[in-house]
């Protein structure tokens, strides 16, 4: 056996009995202490070498690869000290605990992942391992299911995955991290051919709401557990892990993350995975160049608030970045002066260069069609402001479309978009970058 396993194998070998006063202090739970009956059996086989491993590949604390096996184990909340004898706390069973020890000792412990395909489920696996454990399989998970669509934009491509790596992991890391372990109840990461959902047993901690998640005070449920997830590499190191959920969102042109789906006793983020909208990915990366930094969350949610809406000015726009009207105006000002919007008529529109150029009616039609086999869809509001029509215009032409069985409607109200009902000749690339306006 390694140094590293020896050392662990003896601190985490008992039959352990959980002191729940020790865990439940004031009333508020923490990451606390578990006191060893007696030093029989290994209960653990810990491996301070994977956590060490996992250091090195996430570029996390670099300061715990030079400390002895104990050294490291006290750094992280593994272990505590009660006079002259180390006692393991409950975020260390958590974190590299064996299997069985954990089934006994935190029955709420489990985490699934699911894959549905309709009323089918092709994937329904439940895991009761260690988290960092669990970390590595549900990013697996995702990454050999993760499909990428394709922007050209010149001689440059820009790569727009199904699942925003680092968004997905940010929701996974605060579902392990923030659920409340002694509620039953699994943690769930679930596929649909629409939407990812990520779910956790107990609400958001106190002070936190759906409408204040970008702006509020990050505090963990369970500090022990976040703190090693940081020293380990594998959550963000500032606390706005949430930015980098909806970053992630809006700059692969999908919508922001809902979380309408929480409760007080659950807390659920839904995240778009339907076709990206290229032409906001477009605009995007456009945005970066002419800032020369990438976008901010609330840059984005700008845009995106302009780009599906038409138009937007700052009070429509301050509770969508969870800010004040000055902030919200900052943010709009800040874009139009980089040239990204323009300010008409008391709102901020897209300016006239970045739209595509209008097309005659009886062009619309086919450019509509070469529109959707680049970005695979096309709602009203793009058709609107890309092809300078009204309302009323877009409808009347997307209604006859539609009757004529060129194109189909999915969804309803907001959330609705169209796609093409046949297969149709694919034009030159010169072509669609001409109409486009690429």
């Amino acid at each position: 056996m390694h140094r590293a396993e020896q050392w662990v194998a003896d601190i985490f070998a008992a039959s352990w009995s959980l002191q729940w006063g020790q865990v439940y202090q004031n009333g508020a739970r923490f990451m606390g202490s578990l006191r060893v009956a007696c030093v029989t059996t290994t209960t653990w086989i810990g491996s301070l070498r994977n956590e060490l491993r996992m250091v090195e590949e996430n570029r996390g604390d670099a300061a715990l690869l030079e400390l002895s096996d104990e050294a490291v184990a006290r750094a992280l909340g593994l272990v505590r000290s009660e006079g002259n004898v180390l006692t393991p706390t409950l975020a260390g069973l958590l974190l590299i605990g064996k299997q069985s020890a954990l089934h006994e000792h935190v029955p709420a412990h489990e985490v699934a992942f699911q894959v549905l395909r309709g009323t089918d489920v092709a994937v329904n696996e439940f895991r009761r391992w260690p988290l960092l454990r669990i970390h590595e399989w549900l990013l697996q998970s995702l990454d050999v299911r993760n499909e990428e669509q394709e922007l050209m934009m010149g001689s440059f491509r820009v790569g727009v995955p199904c699942y925003d790596r680092r968004g997905m992991r940010e929701a996974v890391n605060n579902a392990l991290i923030h659920r409340d372990y002694a509620r039953l109840g699994a943690i769930h990461l679930q596929l649909r051919w629409d939407f990812a959902l990520v779910t956790n047993p107990g609400g958001f901690v106190s002070g936190v709401r759906a409408d204040n998640l970008l702006t509020a005070t990050p505090h963990p449920r369970n500090p022990l557990l976040a703190d090693a997830f940081k020293r380990v590499g594998l959550v963000e190191r500032t606390g706005r892990g949430v930015s980098i959920i909806y970053y992630g969102q809006l700059s692969n042109g999908r919508p922001a993350p809902s979380y309408d789906r929480s409760s007080e006793t659950s807390v659920a983020v839904n995240l778009d995975t339907r076709p990206a909208d290229m032409g906001f990915v477009q605009l995007a990366v456009q945005g970066s160049r002419a800032l020369g930094r990438s976008l901010g969350v609330d840059e984005l949610l700008a845009l995106w608030q302009v780009w599906r809406e038409g138009a937007s000015d700052a009070v429509a726009l301050a509770p969508i970045i969870q800010q004040d009207a000055a902030r919200a105006t900052d943010t709009l000002t800040r874009l139009a002066d980089a040239g990204l919007l323009a300010f008409k008529g008391r709102v901020y529109r897209l300016p006239s260069e970045t739209a595509v150029k209008t097309v005659k009616a009886g062009d619309a039609l086919g450019a509509v069609l070469e529109y959707i086999q680049t970005h695979g869809r096309i709602t009203r509001r793009e058709v609107m402001a890309r092809w300078d029509l009204t309302a009323k215009q877009a409808e009347y032409w997307l209604r006859q479309w539609v009757q004529g069985g060129e194109l189909q409607l999915v969804g309803s109200g907001r959330s609705a978009y169209y796609t093409a009902t046949k297969v149709h000749e694919t034009p030159k690339e010169n072509r669609i970058n001409s109409e486009l306006g690429v």
